[in-house]
């Protein structure tokens, strides 16, 4: 799961609002191919050719924020807005981030939807990488160890680094407040990445499925860093090596991205970076973006006529019995398909302060979510 940050940010990328559009979490579905962007996914089980079937058990949100969807890493939501955003613009998108999209696999997998959940192979470097962008304004720069040279006569000699802008600030800035909640209440991240002293923080955890690897991503706004785990053995087969061995962290299973890779990431950070002073992120403004609606209109629910029959003019139930013959009974209606829609799920003072609206679901660690 920590790859969907690079779906979220094609998807903005593509004009998407963070802040009103609606994605579809809903189970199970079926989710159209890459080349039909502008098809609605349809909840049924019954795919058409080409069309990939999304049936996780226990993933059904329904319609979720963009907030929420990222918070909660649901599945079915990056499944089907990959397949609006497109997954050769998103292997793209991560090459410009710095990965290398031919070792990681990604560009062979063009056309799956599955890719919006990890089934690349990236590296620990390229995932802090791609969160110290975020946190740079979208700025790319090659990562490096070397700070300075400086020749016997105290001339500097330029480092040879690449530079370039993968996203505007404001898209930075709007791809920032969507990562927010990761390590509030209902984010997959929380309690275990809580810093101390409290500050604004983006992230997002990743677990793959038999729990061989797991990934924490962070960032505050002057540092980004990533914890990756793994077993000696990436065969990704059930009964294999995996991390689940460990014991829980406050309740998160030991194999989860959300369990050591969180609590490893908020040690190192509390310990080394406490003392920095306390910074936001950009304010998003959302200005220039559109709203993207990616789940279908719900039907609106039609009266049936009820009644019990009479002879016009004849009282009964202390009603007189109109020219139709029947007097109304309460009408019902028929029980909403999609479910209660979840809220449109912001953080409430996204980097001015640290208050989050709560989100209470937390990511599934058996499920499919895969980040290395």
């Amino acid at each position: 799961s920590s790859f969907k940050p690079y779906v979220l940010a094609t998807a903005v990328k593509e004009g998407m609002n963070v802040q009103d559009s609606v994605l579809n979490g809903i189970e199970p579905m079926c989710v159209p191919p890459d080349s039909q962007p502008n098809t609605l996914s349809t909840m049924t089980t019954t795919c058409p050719p080409s069309w990939f079937l999304v049936n996780i058990p226990g993933e059904n949100s329904g319609p979720l924020s963009v907030t929420k969807a990222a918070a909660e890493s649901s599945d079915p939501a990056f499944e089907d807005l990959i397949h609006r955003a497109g997954t050769q613009a998103t292997v793209n998108m991560a090459k410009a981030f710095g990965v290398n999209t031919k070792a990681s696999g990604l560009q062979a997998k063009v056309g799956e939807v599955g890719l919006a959940l990890g089934t690349g192979s990236l590296t620990v470097e390229e995932q802090a990488t791609m969160f110290a962008t975020l946190a740079a304004g979208g700025e790319y720069v090659t990562p490096h160890v070397v700070a300075k040279i400086t020749e016997s006569n105290g001339a500097v000699i330029p480092l040879k680094l690449t530079r370039r802008q993968v996203l505007t600030p404001a898209e930075a800035a709007d791809v920032d407040a969507a990562l927010s909640a990761d390590t509030s209440p209902g984010g997959t991240a929380f309690p275990n990445g809580v810093l101390t002293p409290g500050r604004p923080t983006i992230g997002k955890t990743g677990t793959t499925d038999v729990a061989q690897s797991a990934f924490f991503i962070g960032a505050i706004p002057q540092y980004s860093l990533a914890i990756g785990m793994f077993t000696n053995s990436q065969n990704g087969k059930a009964g294999g090596q995996t991390l689940n061995i460990l014991p829980s962290v406050n309740g998160q299973a030991g194999g989860f991205g959300g369990a050591w890779p969180t609590t490893i990431w908020r040690t190192f950070m509390n310990n080394t970076m406490s003392n920095l002073p306390i910074q936001d992120f950009a304010t998003p403004d959302y200005v220039g973006f559109s709203k993207w609606m990616q789940v279908p209109a719900q039907p609106k629910p039609q009266p049936t006529q009820h009644g019990l029959r009479c002879r016009p003019g004849q009282r009964r139930f202390g009603q007189t019995c109109p020219p139709t013959g029947i007097i109304p009974i309460p009408v019902q209606t028929p029980p909403n398909p999609f479910g209660t829609p979840s809220p449109n799920v912001s953080p409430t003072t996204p980097f001015g302060g640290l208050t989050v609206n709560a989100l209470p679901l937390a990511e599934d660690p058996t499920a499919s979510s895969a980040g290395p």
